[in-house]
């Protein structure tokens, strides 16, 4: 499914599904609060725990997973 509308229900759900206490479990300096820094997080966290997978099969089969 591809899509860019914020309004999206798919896109509220990803965020809805983002917790609240970032802080204390990973450590962060801030608690992401917007949904670009919300985003950005869930990204990073999907490059350190898939790095292998994403060199072997590519990002997107790494991220489909």
């Amino acid at each position: 499914m591809k899509t860019n509308n914020k309004l999206h229900p798919v896109f509220a759900y990803i965020l809805d599904c983002i917790p609240g206490d970032l802080m204390e479990s990973y450590g962060l300096d801030k608690e992401p609060e917007t949904p670009a820094e919300k985003l950005q997080f869930v990204y990073d966290t999907f490059l350190s725990e898939k790095g292998y997978e994403i060199k072997r099969i590519g990002e997107y089969k790494a991220f489909q997973d």
